[in-house]
């Protein structure tokens, strides 16, 4: 199933939140680098310490925190690519199926379908059904992909050529004969059994002058 409007979605948000995480924790490391060299030169007091201690701890979580969630985001655009080849192979939409397939259990398969399609990754009608197990498609998109690829259009025939007739004149009962050209028939004489070639009289002027 083609969804990449959803897939650079999920990439847009994985990478805005490592940006914004790796950012945080550079500032952090350069925050903290300070402080050490103010502290070794004794340009600091106690308290002013603690804050600045404070503050690249909390910086640091929240960096880690981003970091972990972008790559989170990259995992599920994983899974979001695996779960749409398997949607064009299988429109149905199995859920034990594709889990099985991919190594998963049901319920991680189905946890994974329910936060991609919250996060609006999937088109726009594609809901996941509770009672059936099944990741149910809007029916165009289902009619699209249940529709078999179509074979490229073959070349038009060439029309054709019409069989030209040689009238040749049979030599032991004067039959009038019309042979297809270039082949071999029977007289239709009666009673005779000459065999006549269609052969126009200039082709046998010819073959007789190279004799």
């Amino acid at each position: 199933m083609d969804n990449k409007k959803g897939e650079r979605k999920l990439s847009f948000r994985a990478g805005l939140l490592l940006f914004f995480g790796i950012f945080l924790a550079i500032l952090d490391g350069i925050t903290a680098l300070v402080s050490c060299i103010l502290l070794s030169i004794g340009r600091t007091f106690r308290w002013e310490m603690l804050l600045l201690a404070a503050g690249c701890l909390a910086t640091a979580l929240l960096a880690w925190l981003l970091i972990r969630a972008g790559l989170k985001r990259n995992r599920l655009l994983t899974e979001l690519r695996r779960y749409g080849r398997l949607l064009a192979g299988d429109p149905s939409g199995d859920v034990r199926r594709m889990a099985q397939l991919m190594g998963k259990t049901r319920e991680q398969a189905e946890e994974e379908l329910a936060k991609l399609i919250q996060m609006k990754c999937f088109p726009q009608g594609v809901y996941l059904e509770e009672g059936s197990g099944r990741l149910r498609l809007p029916p165009s998109i289902a009619a699209r992909l249940a529709e078999p690829s179509r074979p490229a259009a073959a070349l038009p025939a060439e029309p054709a050529k019409p069989e030209e007739f040689v009238i040749v004149v049979c030599s032991q009962c004067g039959a009038v004969n019309r042979v297809p050209k270039g082949k071999t028939i029977q007289c239709q004489g009666a009673g005779c059994k000459a065999q006549l070639v269609g052969q126009p009289p200039q082709e046998k002027a010819d073959i007789l002058s190279r004799l």
